[in-house]
């Protein structure tokens, strides 16, 4: 079985002792997927959690008519698929190979008895799924008062924290995404998004290639994502959402649409 240094430097594990981890990973089965291809689908039973050892992942909601939002990227040192083997409960979304990947696939029962028997670990764990909420509410809050630039910003920065990789010739910051990915992740649809990338590109904040986007500047996306619109003048009562009016905002993208029960693999939309 491949060693995986990754799953032994997770925050995860951390407190965890080497015997522990040798314990949870006797077990582990290696797990290769082809691009497009299915780890695991919202409602399936738990049966481990994915220490990601090469290529991405791609998680995935789906809604009851069959429509599919990309939601958030795992490569290489990121573990997958962690809530339901705390609580017990099902998969909470679809999560599918962006390319060729491979995995080792954790047993959850090693997992919980290495934390049966040693019940200080869960202060561990609960701090870590509180920090989990935390980036949830920062999630809304993006959402809610950012403006769309600086959310596009955020997510470059997101995507270049967990999946860049040095481009041979510059010796820069580059992302294996195309246009169209970033636009569905950041839910916009594909024309604004490049628009709004050629704007960084003729301000030397990034370089474009075919499928690839590259990093020149990220002070200057740093500054981007911090950007907020302005505020409404007049007094807003608590919990009150503010909704700008239409056309200040990029149309929404259409999203991965599948028949019912059909996962559309990355990149592909069913015809029309």
């Amino acid at each position: 079985m491949e060693r995986s240094e990754s799953v032994q430097t997770h925050p995860l594990l951390l407190p965890f002792t080497e015997a522990e981890v040798r314990s949870i990973r006797k077990r582990a089965v290696r797990k290769d997927w082809k691009r497009g291809e299915v780890v695991f689908r919202k409602g399936d039973a738990c049966d481990g959690m994915y220490d990601i050892l090469s290529g991405s992942i791609v998680t995935v909601m789906e809604s009851e008519d069959g429509r599919c939002r990309p939601i958030a990227t795992y490569g290489r040192g990121h573990v997958l698929g962690i809530i339901p083997v705390f609580d017990g409960g099902s998969r909470q979304f679809t999560a599918v190979a962006r390319e060729a990947s491979s995995g080792l696939l954790l047993d959850c029962r090693e997992f919980k008895a290495v934390v049966a028997s040693r019940p200080e670990l869960m202060v561990h764990i609960n701090r870590l799924l509180c920090n989990g909420i935390r980036g949830l509410y920062d999630c809304i809050e993006t959402a809610v008062f950012l403006d769309v630039p600086a959310r596009l910003a955020r997510l470059v920065l997101y995507l270049h924290e967990r999946h860049a990789t040095v481009d041979e010739k510059l010796k820069l910051p580059s992302l294996g995404f195309s246009q169209r990915e970033i636009a569905e992740l950041l839910g916009f649809s594909r024309e604004w998004v490049g628009r709004e990338l050629v704007r960084w590109r003729n301000a030397g904040i990034i370089e474009l290639r075919r499928n690839h986007l590259i990093i020149r500047d990220k002070s200057a996306l740093d500054r981007l994502a911090v950007f907020s619109a302005p505020r409404c003048a007049a007094h807003i009562s608590p919990g009150a959402w503010l909704l700008p009016p239409a056309n200040q905002l990029p149309p929404t993208a259409p999203g991965l649409t599948s028949p019912r029960g059909k996962l559309l693999k990355p990149n592909e939309r069913a015809a029309s």
